[in-house]
This record gives C-alpha cells, structure tokens and sequence, in this order.
C-alpha cells in the first residue's frame, strides 16, 4: 500500500505513463499516484528474471522507486 504522496505527479505522469507496456497502461481508469505507482511496480515484476516471489517483489519496488525519482 502505498499512503504518501509524489510530490508534483500531475508533473510527471504522462513519463510515468511512457513506462509502461500497452497491457498495464490500458489498466489505469484514474489519476492517481498510487495507481499509477502499482502499474509500474507490476511491470516491473513481469519483467524480473528472479524466481523467488520475495525477491522479486523487493527488486520491483526498489526499481520503482529509482525510475520516479530518476524522472
């Protein structure tokens, strides 16, 4: 669960938007970050090559992360 705030994401969203594949960008009905945040996470899993689903969960989030604050 994500309960913060990206700070100025109305700013950054249509790159949010930009990182995603057609099948999780066509997922989004709202304008939230959370939402937004839980569609790349998810790519970002269904991209990992590490079995173990603790692990790739960690990854995920943690590249998640890396690519908002990048943008």
């Amino acid at each position: 669960v994500h309960n913060g705030t990206i700070r100025h994401f109305n700013r950054i969203r249509r790159m949010v938007l930009s990182k995603l594949d057609d099948e999780l960008f066509n997922i989004i009905k709202g304008q939230t970050d959370t939402e937004h945040l839980f569609a790349l996470i998810m790519q970002n899993m269904l991209r990992s090559d590490i079995n173990d689903p603790l692990n790739k969960m960690i990854e995920a989030v943690s590249n998640t992360f890396a690519q908002i604050i990048e943008i």
